[in-house]
């Protein structure tokens, strides 16, 4: 069994390295054995990344996990909510379209759509919208959970407070 990040599955070696999601996505698609469904977890790990405030995000915290002849996204790790990291870790992948560390979910699937277009998967668009839909929703608990905590722990932040303003305008959008 072996692991290889998005970073060398694209033939990446610099370090730090900061660019696009598109820069990435490439790998999902010609090494997945289940592109559409590793797609789609991707984008709902990223999305989980923005709402929770885990701006540790680069391609060397994502990893193909192989398996055989079975290739597929390794389940997720080093996922934190960094935003209250005093030493303030920037998000170093990240969508065409965001602004300080978050995208409106417009942009988003329009983002998204060209992908799967590209890779002759657009007719599973409205599969992947509903995925992505279904997943915001059930952020909502973990936010409170997160939000609650932070309160107890006198960590809140104001990062925090804009994260749950985010998930809330998300949720609005839908």
């Amino acid at each position: 069994m072996g692991l290889e990040s998005l970073y060398a599955a694209n033939g990446i070696c610099d370090w730090p390295f900061t660019c696009s999601i598109h820069t990435l996505m490439p790998a999902i698609f010609k090494y997945s054995d289940k592109p559409m469904e590793d797609f789609t977890l991707y984008v709902k790990r990223d999305l989980a990344n923005m709402i929770f405030g885990n701006t540790d995000n680069h391609g060397r915290n994502t990893a193909f996990l192989i398996d055989g002849r079975k290739t597929r996204l390794s389940p997720i790790f080093d996922f934190a909510p960094m935003m209250i990291d005093p030493e303030g870790i920037t998000r170093t992948v990240r969508w065409k379209k965001e602004k300080a560390g978050h995208i409106n979910l417009e942009e988003l699937m329009t983002e998204c759509r060209g992908f799967l277009k590209v890779n002759n998967l657009d007719n599973g668009f409205e599969e992947f919208r509903s995925n992505i839909h279904q997943f915001i929703k059930s952020c909502q608990e973990g936010m409170t959970f997160l939000f609650d905590e932070a309160k107890d722990c006198k960590i809140l932040t104001e990062n925090l407070r804009k994260n749950k303003k985010y998930l809330k305008q998300l949720i609005q959008e839908l």
